[in-house]
């Protein structure tokens, strides 16, 4: 009820200075001139007042900013269209200037619409909304209009006076074209705001507030057919016409918002008594209670008190929040007991899960165990298997080196041990970073060379060797040329003096090329690589020259 009284308030007041003004306007045809003056600034200062004053309500009560924003223009422009009918009647003696203040009236009657459209535009929008850069096309019809009205004294499209008149003034004229455009251009907007406006509206009031903003036009309407009747007196009877206007638009805009139209953030009163199934309050500073829902429950100020600064948990599982708002606490409460609950059950199974996370760790760090002892096995299986050969030739290298007597040849068994074991260290090198990527630098291969080089010299054994294959050999394929080198390094061990090694790119290939001066058996060879080419250019020695590509032996 507290809302009703204060609505009703405020309209008893606003009907009190409505009558005052017209009294004082019924009051200002007694002769006393300077009586008559003053009354009529004292109803242009009350309807000004009332306009403004209901402005800066608009201020306090209109939710969304553009829709707010577009209010207080047409405030404004109402205020602009009082001070203009107010110059225009009681401070401007000069019939040009009174004649272009009565073209100004049609400023407001055209751009008041058109703000009006817009709101209904934004309606429904969220704050930070802003109109679509093509509605502003709509001003250019308006504009025309209102160009149309203020050069009227070069066309008389608008108003049309007699012929050879000496002044021209509002008290003998007739309406033109570009008036009934304007008068038509007015209503199809009020139309077309209102009828958006009550589309978008999801207002639950009466039906008799929901249409209240269609009385001030039916008014304003009726008004405006009477006033340009001309019938004897009307105009005495009905007033001006600027005043009727503000006070419709007023009305109108005003009753959007009481029907539900356009959105505010008061009444709060049915706000709270209309809410279902929540539990809320609006206390004041000393927290009593003001606004209370339907089914909010009681909360003890104490209460209220603990949850200032951090919500508390009242008994029967209510999560007790506040908050801040001006002239006082906004107080809530929602059930969460289903979700105390279901903590516990959370609580009760992390601990579980917890117990489960320390068996599944024992059991990984096993596994983890059990996978690196598999690894080193499959990883020593294979070292051995590709270097079984070299450790078997070592074995019995090392058992004839127990035999001999000579030194030169004890040297020349030391010497083929570190042959075999270079290409054993390295084989096992390029084996494991194969295991692990594909992806083996040519500088490996040119490592591995460099290093049985030097071991070859150790048996006076000279030559070179050369690895350039652009970046374009794989892994297997340096892998196996450095195999395919070591057999023939094998092979030729006992009669070999010098040995040239190429390994490049050749058509898309990679050619592993081997010149030696050895000029002995060379079946090894043949049996394990039979698609290589194996050539004795002379009794000198042999070539041997294996190609490659995509990783297999061509």
């Amino acid at each position: 009820m507290g809302e009703k009284k204060r609505l009703v308030k405020i309209g008893v007041t606003v009907s009190l200075l409505i009558v005052t003004a017209l009294a004082c306007r019924y009051l200002g045809y007694l002769p006393n001139a300077f009586f008559s003056k003053l009354l009529n600034f004292v109803r242009t200062l009350i309807y000004i007042g009332i306009i403004s004053v209901w402005g800066v309500s608009v201020n306090r009560r209109v939710v969304q900013t553009q829709v707010r924003i577009l209010l207080n223009c047409v405030t404004l422009i109402m205020v602009f269209w009082l001070t203009v009918r107010e110059f225009k009647f009681r401070f401007v003696d000069n019939p040009t200037v009174i004649r272009y203040l009565w073209y100004s009236y049609y400023i407001p009657i055209l751009l008041i619409p058109l703000l009006a459209l817009l709101v209904s535009f934004s309606l429904g929008k969220s704050e930070k909304y802003r109109l679509p850069k093509p509605t502003l096309l709509l001003f250019i019809p308006t504009g025309i209009l209102i160009l149309l009205v203020m050069t009227n004294d070069l066309h008389e499209k608008m108003f049309i006076f007699p012929e050879n008149v000496p002044i021209r003034t509002e008290a003998d004229y007739t309406y033109g074209t570009v008036f009934f455009v304007a008068v038509a251009w007015v209503l199809v907007l009020s139309l077309i705001s209102l009828v958006n406006m009550r589309i978008k509206s999801r207002s639950t009031k009466s039906a008799f507030l929901r249409w209240l903003p269609i009385v001030p036009i039916v008014v304003a309407a009726l008004n405006t057919v009477l006033y340009t009747s001309r019938i004897p007196y009307i105009r005495f009877v009905t007033g001006d016409i600027a005043v009727l206007f503000c006070l419709a638009i007023t009305g109108f805009f005003e009753g959007c918002i009481q029907g539900g139209l356009i959105q505010t953030n008061t009444r709060y009163y049915d706000l709270f008594t209309s809410s279902r199934e929540i539990s809320a309050q609006i206390v004041d500073n000393n927290y009593n209670v003001v606004f209370s829902a339907s089914d909010a429950s009681p909360v003890k100020k104490e209460d209220m008190i603990s949850a200032a600064d951090k919500s508390v948990i009242l008994p029967g599982g209510r999560l007790l929040h506040t908050l801040k708002v001006d002239g006082g606490t906004a107080v809530w409460s929602e059930d969460v007991s289903t979700l105390l609950s279901l903590r516990e059950t959370l609580e009760d199974r992390k601990e579980e899960l917890e117990e489960r996370r320390n068996l599944l760790e024992l059991e990984y760090e096993r596994e983890k165990e059990n996978k690196t002892v598999e690894e080193q096995n499959r990883l020593y299986d294979l070292l051995q298997n590709r270097t079984q050969s070299q450790l078997d030739s070592i074995n019995a290298l090392v058992s004839d080196y127990r035999k001999a007597d000579d030194e030169e040849r004890k040297h020349k068994i030391l010497s083929k041990i570190v042959i075999l074991g270079s290409f054993i260290k390295r084989r096992k090198d390029f084996a494991l970073s194969f295991d692990y990527s594909e992806n083996i630098s040519e500088s490996m291969l040119e490592s591995a060379l460099g290093e049985s080089f030097r071991a070859l010299r150790l048996l006076e054994i000279k030559g070179e060797y050369l690895v350039d294959t652009r970046s374009r050999a794989s892994g297997e394929q340096l892998s196996e040329a450095y195999d395919f080198f070591e057999c023939v390094i094998e092979t030729a061990l006992d009669g070999l003096h010098y040995v040239n090694v190429r390994v490049c790119l050749v058509k898309d290939n990679i050619r592993v090329s081997i010149l030696t001066d050895y000029s002995g058996n060379v079946n090894k060879v043949r049996a394990k690589y039979p698609l290589a080419k194996i050539e004795q250019p002379d009794s000198d020695g042999y070539s041997f020259v294996l190609e490659m590509k995509g990783g297999e032996v061509k």
